[in-house]
């Protein structure tokens, strides 16, 4: 599940921003790669927004609302429609390759791809068999062109295991590395999903590089946002109880 996301998460991710860490994913990024691993949290208030973005990222927003809406036809007349909207399928297609998302999600996403991780159940070897079956999907959908981890700030496993959102971007970089050491030839690309409303959330191409570079950096400006909110916290309490 989802958590309140904190004043302190907001304030970091618009620091992200400006420092070039997230980044807004260009339309035509992952419209040049149809076939993609997706390792997502499987999160049931937040995989609705990312599948949706992605697919609309892959295909396009017109093909996407031509297949969301042939999905709601009755099943006997999408049979006979089924021609008609191959024709349209290929008509739209961007190239002679299929779009294919073979998604990994589970809960903490790309936070259980990670050795010693708090998220994890004990003796756990999930990080393993995370990246095994990343190796299964490009088997499978061979060939796969793009690896896709995607974490989220007010993720209900990384709280429920005493984690923050420095710890999740943390565990990002992390799983980022774990697949690169696997798959060094492959592409990569991070996503981080925050949300900004209770139901509205965006999500954003997240800079490993950029990250490391300047990590030291976010670590101070957010332990000083924790340090402000709580002393708030603090007087807040007092005044109720004065």
């Amino acid at each position: 599940m989802s958590t309140q996301l904190l004043p302190c998460d907001r304030k970091l991710k618009q620091f992200l921003r400006e420092k070039g860490v997230l980044k807004d994913i260009e339309k035509q990024e992952l419209r040049r790669f149809k076939r993609i691993v997706f390792v997502v949290c499987s999160d049931g208030q937040q995989i609705w927004d990312v599948m949706l973005h992605t697919f609309m990222n892959m295909i396009g927003r017109v093909r996407l609302y031509l297949l969301i809406n042939f999905m709601m036809i009755p099943g006997r007349l999408r049979s006979f429609m089924a021609p008609t909207m191959e024709a349209v399928h290929q008509r739209i297609s961007f190239s002679g390759i299929e779009p294919v998302l073979h998604v990994l999600a589970d809960n903490g996403g790309p936070m259980m791809m990670v050795e010693g991780s708090r998220t994890l159940p004990p003796n756990s070897t999930r990080p393993k068999d995370f990246i095994w079956s990343i190796g299964g999907g490009r088997k499978l959908k061979n060939p796969i062109y793009y690896i896709v981890l995607c974490a989220h700030f007010g993720c209900g496993a990384a709280v429920d295991a005493g984690y923050d959102a420095v710890d999740i971007l943390d565990h990002l970089v992390r799983a980022y590395q774990n697949v690169k050491e696997a798959y060094p030839d492959d592409k990569i690309m991070t996503k981080l999903q925050v949300p900004f409303g209770r139901w509205l959330k965006r999500t954003y191409k997240f800079d490993v590089k950029q990250y490391l570079a300047m990590r030291d950096d976010v670590v101070v400006f957010y332990l000083e946002l924790k340090r402000e909110e709580e002393e708030q916290a603090k007087i807040k309490t007092k005044l109720a109880t004065a």
